[in-house]
Protein backbone atom coordinates (compact mmCIF):
# COMPACT_ATOMS: atom_id res chain seq x y z
CA UNK A 1 0.00 0.00 0.00
CA UNK A 2 1.34 3.29 -0.96
CA UNK A 3 2.11 6.02 1.46
CA UNK A 4 -0.74 8.48 0.59
CA UNK A 5 -3.27 5.23 0.29
CA UNK A 6 -2.04 4.06 3.73
CA UNK A 7 -2.75 7.56 5.20
CA UNK A 8 -6.11 7.86 3.91
CA UNK A 9 -6.93 4.08 5.71
CA UNK A 10 -5.52 5.40 9.30
CA UNK A 11 -7.27 8.51 9.10
CA UNK A 12 -10.59 6.42 8.27
CA UNK A 13 -9.81 4.39 10.79
CA UNK A 14 -9.54 6.52 13.19
CA UNK A 15 -12.67 8.72 12.47
CA UNK A 16 -14.59 5.34 13.12
CA UNK A 17 -13.49 5.13 16.17
CA UNK A 18 -15.22 7.87 17.23
CA UNK A 19 -18.00 7.23 15.40
CA UNK A 20 -20.54 9.13 18.24
CA UNK A 21 -18.45 12.65 18.01
CA UNK A 22 -16.41 13.05 14.70
CA UNK A 23 -18.63 11.77 11.88
CA UNK A 24 -21.31 11.98 13.69
CA UNK A 25 -21.14 15.69 13.57
CA UNK A 26 -19.21 15.52 10.04
CA UNK A 27 -22.14 13.08 7.75
CA UNK A 28 -25.49 13.88 7.14
CA UNK A 29 -27.67 10.83 7.59
CA UNK A 30 -30.33 11.75 5.29
CA UNK A 31 -28.42 12.64 2.27
CA UNK A 32 -25.23 10.40 3.08
CA UNK A 33 -23.01 13.43 2.80
CA UNK A 34 -20.05 14.40 4.88
CA UNK A 35 -17.75 17.96 5.93
CA UNK A 36 -14.34 15.72 5.47
CA UNK A 37 -13.56 13.16 2.65
CA UNK A 38 -11.57 10.87 5.61
CA UNK A 39 -15.20 11.20 7.35
CA UNK A 40 -17.29 10.08 4.00
CA UNK A 41 -15.08 6.95 3.31
CA UNK A 42 -15.40 6.13 6.83
CA UNK A 43 -19.10 6.12 7.37
CA UNK A 44 -18.98 4.35 3.50
CA UNK A 45 -16.76 1.59 4.80
CA UNK A 46 -19.40 1.21 8.14
CA UNK A 47 -21.89 -1.59 8.47
CA UNK A 48 -25.24 0.59 8.57
CA UNK A 49 -24.50 1.35 4.89
CA UNK A 50 -22.93 -2.40 3.82
CA UNK A 51 -26.11 -2.18 1.31
CA UNK A 52 -24.45 0.90 -0.88
CA UNK A 53 -21.44 -1.49 -1.14
CA UNK A 54 -22.68 -3.74 -4.05
CA UNK A 55 -19.48 -4.56 -5.88
CA UNK A 56 -20.93 -6.09 -8.92
CA UNK A 57 -23.00 -3.16 -9.70
CA UNK A 58 -21.50 -0.19 -8.68
CA UNK A 59 -19.71 1.28 -12.00
CA UNK A 60 -16.47 2.95 -11.43
CA UNK A 61 -17.59 5.91 -13.43
CA UNK A 62 -21.75 6.53 -13.51
CA UNK A 63 -23.38 5.33 -16.53
CA UNK A 64 -19.67 3.81 -18.37
CA UNK A 65 -20.00 0.22 -18.08
CA UNK A 66 -16.82 0.52 -19.98
CA UNK A 67 -15.19 1.28 -16.66
CA UNK A 68 -15.94 -1.99 -14.83
CA UNK A 69 -16.66 -2.23 -11.20
CA UNK A 70 -14.61 -1.50 -8.03
CA UNK A 71 -12.54 -4.22 -7.09
CA UNK A 72 -12.07 -3.77 -3.17
CA UNK A 73 -15.34 -2.11 -1.12
CA UNK A 74 -12.21 0.10 0.15
CA UNK A 75 -11.39 1.38 -3.22
CA UNK A 76 -15.14 2.09 -3.46
CA UNK A 77 -15.53 4.38 -0.78
CA UNK A 78 -12.59 6.02 -1.80
CA UNK A 79 -13.67 6.44 -5.35
CA UNK A 80 -17.34 7.60 -4.91
CA UNK A 81 -16.52 10.42 -2.06
CA UNK A 82 -14.25 12.50 -4.73
CA UNK A 83 -16.24 15.54 -5.07
CA UNK A 84 -18.07 15.46 -8.36
CA UNK A 85 -20.28 17.74 -10.84
CA UNK A 86 -23.43 16.37 -8.96
CA UNK A 87 -22.38 18.26 -5.53
CA UNK A 88 -21.82 21.48 -7.31
CA UNK A 89 -24.82 24.17 -8.59
CA UNK A 90 -24.20 27.66 -9.98
CA UNK A 91 -20.59 28.45 -11.49
CA UNK A 92 -18.82 25.57 -9.90
CA UNK A 93 -19.98 26.57 -6.30
CA UNK A 94 -21.05 23.67 -4.14
CA UNK A 95 -24.44 22.78 -2.71
CA UNK A 96 -23.61 22.09 0.56
CA UNK A 97 -20.41 22.58 2.66
CA UNK A 98 -21.34 18.39 2.96
CA UNK A 99 -19.91 17.86 -0.74
CA UNK A 100 -18.26 14.78 -0.28
CA UNK A 101 -21.51 11.81 -0.49
CA UNK A 102 -21.13 7.87 -0.99
CA UNK A 103 -24.63 7.97 -1.72
CA UNK A 104 -26.26 6.98 -4.30
CA UNK A 105 -27.22 9.87 -6.09
CA UNK A 106 -24.07 11.65 -4.95
CA UNK A 107 -25.61 15.21 -4.05
CA UNK A 108 -26.29 17.00 -0.62
CA UNK A 109 -29.72 17.82 0.19
CA UNK A 110 -30.73 21.69 1.20
CA UNK A 111 -33.11 21.97 3.75
CA UNK A 112 -35.96 23.40 3.02
CA UNK A 113 -37.66 25.30 6.69
CA UNK A 114 -41.28 26.59 7.16
CA UNK A 115 -40.54 30.06 7.84
CA UNK A 116 -42.54 31.50 10.92
CA UNK A 117 -44.71 34.78 11.32
CA UNK A 118 -42.68 37.10 13.82
CA UNK A 119 -44.71 38.72 16.02
CA UNK A 120 -45.75 42.18 16.55
CA UNK A 121 -42.22 44.70 17.36
CA UNK A 122 -39.52 42.47 15.41
CA UNK A 123 -38.68 43.13 12.08
CA UNK A 124 -36.47 40.51 9.83
CA UNK A 125 -33.36 43.31 8.01
CA UNK A 126 -30.09 42.46 5.81
CA UNK A 127 -27.39 43.79 7.02
CA UNK A 128 -24.43 45.32 5.00
CA UNK A 129 -21.49 42.67 4.13
CA UNK A 130 -18.99 42.90 7.15
CA UNK A 131 -22.03 44.18 9.13
CA UNK A 132 -23.18 42.56 12.69
CA UNK A 133 -26.62 42.33 13.82
CA UNK A 134 -25.90 44.97 16.62
CA UNK A 135 -24.67 47.54 14.20
CA UNK A 136 -27.49 46.81 11.39
CA UNK A 137 -30.23 46.85 14.43
CA UNK A 138 -29.08 50.09 15.52
CA UNK A 139 -29.43 51.72 11.81
CA UNK A 140 -32.58 50.22 11.34
CA UNK A 141 -35.01 52.93 9.48
CA UNK A 142 -37.57 54.00 11.28
CA UNK A 143 -35.68 54.40 14.47
CA UNK A 144 -33.21 52.25 16.84
CA UNK A 145 -33.64 49.08 17.59
CA UNK A 146 -31.75 46.14 18.93
CA UNK A 147 -30.71 42.28 18.85
CA UNK A 148 -31.05 39.34 20.60
CA UNK A 149 -30.14 36.09 20.23
CA UNK A 150 -33.60 34.54 21.03
CA UNK A 151 -35.46 36.89 18.18
CA UNK A 152 -32.18 36.18 15.46
CA UNK A 153 -32.91 32.53 16.19
CA UNK A 154 -36.37 33.08 14.22
CA UNK A 155 -34.49 34.28 10.94
CA UNK A 156 -32.50 31.00 10.93
CA UNK A 157 -34.87 29.31 8.63
CA UNK A 158 -33.81 28.80 4.62
CA UNK A 159 -37.59 30.40 3.74
CA UNK A 160 -36.74 34.03 5.32
CA UNK A 161 -32.93 34.04 4.14
CA UNK A 162 -34.35 33.17 0.32
CA UNK A 163 -36.79 36.04 1.25
CA UNK A 164 -33.96 38.49 0.90
CA UNK A 165 -30.90 36.28 -0.57
CA UNK A 166 -30.35 35.05 -3.85
CA UNK A 167 -29.36 32.19 -2.26
CA UNK A 168 -27.79 30.81 -5.99
CA UNK A 169 -25.86 28.32 -4.71
CA UNK A 170 -28.52 26.68 -1.85
CA UNK A 171 -29.13 26.75 1.69
CA UNK A 172 -27.75 24.66 4.47
CA UNK A 173 -27.03 24.50 7.64
CA UNK A 174 -23.62 26.02 8.91
CA UNK A 175 -20.34 24.31 10.14
CA UNK A 176 -19.73 24.30 14.49
CA UNK A 177 -18.65 27.78 15.20
CA UNK A 178 -20.26 30.00 11.91
CA UNK A 179 -21.16 33.16 14.48
CA UNK A 180 -21.60 35.08 11.87
CA UNK A 181 -25.11 32.81 10.61
CA UNK A 182 -27.54 33.11 9.56
CA UNK A 183 -26.50 34.88 6.18
CA UNK A 184 -25.49 34.66 2.83
CA UNK A 185 -22.19 34.56 1.21
CA UNK A 186 -21.47 36.84 -1.53
CA UNK A 187 -21.12 35.81 -4.89
CA UNK A 188 -17.33 37.52 -4.95
CA UNK A 189 -16.34 35.88 -1.98
CA UNK A 190 -13.10 33.14 -1.65
CA UNK A 191 -14.56 29.59 -3.28
CA UNK A 192 -13.42 28.31 0.47
CA UNK A 193 -16.31 30.29 1.83
CA UNK A 194 -19.15 28.99 -0.55
CA UNK A 195 -19.94 31.74 -2.20
CA UNK A 196 -23.95 32.49 -3.14
CA UNK A 197 -24.78 29.56 -0.34
CA UNK A 198 -27.46 31.00 2.11
CA UNK A 199 -25.96 29.02 5.48
CA UNK A 200 -27.97 28.57 8.92
CA UNK A 201 -26.88 28.28 12.23
CA UNK A 202 -25.00 24.79 13.29
CA UNK A 203 -27.55 22.98 14.66
CA UNK A 204 -27.92 23.32 19.22
CA UNK A 205 -25.32 26.63 18.91
CA UNK A 206 -26.81 30.03 20.33
CA UNK A 207 -27.32 32.83 18.06
CA UNK A 208 -24.45 35.87 18.35
CA UNK A 209 -25.73 39.41 17.08
CA UNK A 210 -22.18 40.34 17.54
CA UNK A 211 -20.63 38.20 14.51
CA UNK A 212 -19.75 39.78 11.53
CA UNK A 213 -17.59 38.17 8.04
CA UNK A 214 -16.26 40.79 5.69
CA UNK A 215 -17.91 38.30 2.94
CA UNK A 216 -21.08 37.85 4.11
CA UNK A 217 -24.85 39.42 5.09
CA UNK A 218 -26.28 38.15 7.97
CA UNK A 219 -29.98 38.02 7.59
CA UNK A 220 -31.15 40.21 11.48
CA UNK A 221 -34.54 40.01 13.69
CA UNK A 222 -34.55 43.65 15.32
CA UNK A 223 -36.34 44.60 17.77
CA UNK A 224 -38.02 47.68 18.42
CA UNK A 225 -37.23 50.01 21.27
CA UNK A 226 -40.82 49.63 22.45
CA UNK A 227 -40.46 45.80 22.91
CA UNK A 228 -36.73 44.89 23.20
Amino acid sequence: MSRPLLAVFMACVLVSEVWGAEVADSCHAADQCCLAYEACVSCCLSPLYSGLRNLRTRLRARGHPETGVWESEFELCRGVCRTTSLSTQHENAYIASRKFCFSEHGRPHTEEVEEKALPAGLGYFPAEAGESCTAACARRPGGPATCSSEALSRANTCDALRHFFACEAGCTAGEKGDAQTPAYVQKGAPKWHWPSLCVLRFPGEQMDCGASDPHVQRLCVCSSAETA
